[in-house]
């Protein structure tokens, strides 16, 4: 009788299993030709379609791992049949998995080659950081396209959270972080070539406000000269003439006209440079000093004070003034004050208190 049950229990085992093993072939054969159905459309990056085959796998998987919890032997018969029979239902089985660690497999290949196209976009900037000159002023344009180009680059919401990608998020934070980095080197090596034409201008500024200051002050060589040699003025003009001319046109007529002013006053031995100038030239000594945060001399604190107060009345009154850097203010503080005259009697003092605050902010601004 206990023999007669054992080999009931045996078959009833075997065609549990069987049928197993009969719907794991099933379900293994309806995904492969839903597979093919679709494979053109994956091909052609046909999103849907991608979507559509990750769901169908993902059932499918589900309902073998239920069929394998349902293998079940209570009565083992032959060593060799039952290990035969397990593998031929696992090898059924893996034909289901190893679609999975196909789809795996070709994510980490995206994945990877995501990476490269962002590392190769990361060099492109980096290439940009070091161009001089004129060349860099090209930068900005081409960043922006990249930066574009860049936003194009990404994997779908689904993959953007896969396993392979979230054990590379170290990966992917250096590879954003060694893009931001570039872009914003790009941008400090394009800021400071502005700055350093910006410099080279007003040199050249400088240069001619120099040139007018020794025709304005009274006590010059020029001025003598011309007093001595009415051809010494073709001399002057000569020499003006050969200074370098400024890019910005307006800066360059401005000049111009603070020249022709002081070359008429040479030849004519009159001077028509007005109080005001003297206090706007005070004025622009003050900002400056106190930009840096210096005391102005003593003889400049009423002056200082009644400035801040002015101030300070049209802020409360509801003027905006424009916020620009400390470099900028002090930049445009130069452009006017070499674009005007002051009193001859009081050029010599002025000019050498505003050239040793510029030369102090200056050496700040390197350390």
């Amino acid at each position: 009788v206990l023999e007669i049950h054992l080999n009931d229990e045996r078959q009833h085992n075997c065609r549990v299993r069987v049928n197993l093993l009969g719907q794991v072939d099933e379900l293994a054969l309806h995904l492969k030709t839903f597979m093919a159905t679709h494979q053109e459309a994956m091909t052609q990056g046909d999103t849907e379609a991608k979507n559509l085959v990750e769901v169908k796998v993902t059932n499918a998987i589900n309902q073998v791992k239920k069929l394998q919890e349902q293998w079940v032997v209570t009565i083992p018969g032959n060593r060799r049949i039952e290990r035969e029979f397990w593998q031929t239902f696992r090898s059924a089985c893996d034909e289901v998995f190893n679609y999975r660690k196909q789809q795996q497999e070709a994510l980490k290949k995206e994945i990877q080659s995501y990476l490269e196209s962002k590392i190769d976009l990361c060099k492109q900037v980096e290439t940009l950081a070091n161009l001089e000159g004129d060349a860099i002023k090209t930068a900005p344009s081409q960043v922006k396209t990249l930066k574009q180009e860049w936003k194009k680059i990404r994997l779908d919401g689904n993959k953007s959270k896969a396993g392979p990608l979230r054990k590379k998020a170290k990966a992917t934070e250096a590879v954003e972080d060694r893009f931001d980095k570039a872009c914003r080197q790009v941008d400090r090596a394009y800021q400071a070539q502005l700055v350093a034409e910006r410099r080279e201008q007003l040199d050249r500024l400088k240069q001619k406000s120099d040139f007018c200051v020794e025709l304005e002050q009274a006590d010059t060589l020029a001025r003598q000269e011309a007093q001595d040699d009415p051809e010494w003025l073709n001399v002057v003009q000569a020499a003006w003439d050969q200074l370098p001319k400024l890019d910005d046109v307006d800066l360059e007529t401005a000049i111009e006209q603070r020249f022709q002013e002081a070359y008429r006053a040479l030849a004519t031995g009159e001077s028509n440079i007005s109080k005001e100038a003297l206090t706007n030239k005070e004025t622009l000594c003050i900002r400056i000093e106190i930009l840096l945060g210096i005391d102005s001399p003593p003889e400049a604190a009423q002056a200082r004070l009644a400035y801040q107060v002015s101030r300070l009345s049209a802020a409360m009154g509801g003027e905006e003034r424009k916020i620009v850097d400390k470099q900028t203010e002090v930049e445009e503080i130069e452009r006017n004050w070499y674009l005007s005259a002051a009193p001859s009697d009081q050029t010599a003092r002025l000019e050498k208190r505003f050239r040793q605050i510029c030369e102090m902010f200056y050496s700040q601004a390197q350390h």
